[in-house]
């Protein structure tokens, strides 16, 4: 028997389901708002992210790091680089020119070739430089000496200094010839030649100041007499540096340093080739010739005329 309440169950199961609401039918009955519904949807879903609150006054939304302030790009000064560069040196190298002894006694001495006493004999000594670069600056200090020791026979009557010897007198001589400078000077240009640091050319220019001295011991072994002498001098220098980089580890390596005060002039050149393996150390060969002329005074004071030159072989470690 059917009774009403089951005919009523029945009636509402045959009913067809009511279709489900239409997001676009009405923005109210579904809790949305207008803005929500007009809204585009981006491919990515980034469309579906609720809003970012914003963020302080005049700051970027949702960034409260950065209170009204733009991120600042600018390079830190603290982080630019300090490069320290040692360069330890054997240079093979002899000294030529013409030489003048002081005789204050009689005031007269005369002039003679190191060739003609057997000086210009080229022999390995030690020499070395040391750099500082910071950004653009670069610092630089530079140290050579020669040192040789030589028995000659007197090529003629020669009154060197105070010390008199005849033909045939046994000259004996020890020479020491020591050179230093320093100098600072200021990167003027940098090119990159378009290859990524690859090949990059550098000039720098700027000053500097030169010390030289000489120690000439002079023993006449023959007929007797001796002399020792002392002389150093100053100078103020002009400085030119190039340096160009191929394929990062091989570079090209020039400097120019020239000046003089009242009593001495030199013009020193420089030229290095170097191949760096590894950032760190670098091996290096060159030549360097330095042209100088050195005066007390009159006649008979010191005096050379003449030039320091040779090969040498660096090891370059770099900081």
């Amino acid at each position: 028997m059917w009774t009403p309440w089951a005919l009523a169950c029945a009636s509402a199961a045959a009913a067809p389901a009511a279709p489900a609401p239409s997001r676009w039918a009405s923005g109210t009955s579904l809790g949305l708002n207008a803005h929500e519904l007009i809204q585009p949807t981006r491919a990515d879903g980034a469309g579906d992210e609720p809003p970012t609150a914003p963020g302080p006054a005049g700051g970027a939304p949702g960034d409260p790091a950065a209170p009204g302030v733009a991120p600042d790009l600018t390079p830190d000064p603290a982080a630019s680089r300090w490069i320290v560069r040692f360069q330890p040196r054997l240079w093979f190298a002899g000294l030529t020119g013409e030489l003048t002894l002081p005789n204050t006694a009689t005031g007269v001495s005369d002039s003679v070739e190191l060739a003609d006493i057997d000086l210009n004999n080229t022999v390995l000594n030690p020499s070395g430089e040391f750099n500082i670069q910071a950004d653009k600056f670069l610092f630089s200090f530079t140290a050579a000496s020669i040192q040789t020791s030589r028995g000659a026979a007197a090529p003629a009557a020669l009154q060197l200094g105070s010390v008199a010897a005849a033909p045939g007198d046994r000259l004996e001589t020890d020479l020491e010839f020591n050179t230093l400078h320093a100098s600072l000077t200021y990167r003027l240009l940098e090119h990159d030649f378009g290859t990524a640091g690859r090949t990059v050319f550098r000039a720098n220019l700027g000053g500097g100041v030169r010390y030289t001295e000489f120690d000439i011991l002079l023993t006449n072994t023959t007929s007797g007499g001796a002399l020792r002498t002392s002389p150093d001098f100053f100078e103020l220098l002009a400085v030119a540096k190039t340096e160009l980089q191929l394929a990062e580890r091989f570079s090209i390596d020039l400097e120019l340093a020239a000046g003089g005060l009242a009593d001495s002039a030199s013009f020193d050149l420089t030229v290095g080739f170097s191949w760096r393996p590894v950032d760190f150390i670098a091996g290096q060969i060159g030549y360097r010739i330095l042209f100088l002329t050195a005066s007390e005074g009159d006649a008979a004071n010191f005096d050379f005329t003449g030039s320091a030159a040779g090969l040498f072989g660096a090891i370059v470690v770099r900081f």
